[in-house]
């Protein structure tokens, strides 16, 4: 079984992946009538809650997992979007804002934009001011 630990170097994503599979098989199962749906809704409940508090490296680094929940989870989209617009800018310094611009374009080639108008808007002010202050 996937542990937290891979060769020595703690593995932030074996819990995502755990909850992928485990919602992947409830809803096997509850398609062919052997569990309730209730199941599935809790896995997809943790998958959301994990995507509403994981740091920023870890959803780049498991942005893969991701993108394969996105349609089974249609409102795995609505929770990082709004994680996304929600974050202060402001706050981060320059290796995070990377990260933070690395996520978005990332899912964004992969045809899961959570970068709005507004959400661009604020990034490149952001930038400017942190090219300004460089």
């Amino acid at each position: 079984p996937e542990s937290a630990h891979d060769g020595g170097r703690e593995d932030e994503g074996w819990e995502l992946r755990a909850l992928a599979r485990c919602h992947a098989q409830a809803v096997e199962l509850a398609g062919r009538n052997l569990i309730a749906e209730k199941v599935g809704e809790v896995a997809a409940s943790h998958i959301l809650r994990w995507a509403e508090q994981a740091p920023l490296a870890h959803i780049y680094r498991q942005a893969e997992t991701i993108r394969t929940l996105a349609e089974p989870l249609p409102e795995l989209h609505r929770v990082l979007s709004s994680r996304m617009q929600k974050l202060s800018l402001r706050k981060l310094d320059a290796k995070q804002l990377l990260g933070f611009v690395l996520v978005l374009f990332d899912f964004r080639e992969h045809g899961f934009a959570l970068l709005d108008a507004r959400l661009e808007c604020r990034l490149v002010q952001e930038l400017c001011v942190s090219v300004q202050a460089w």
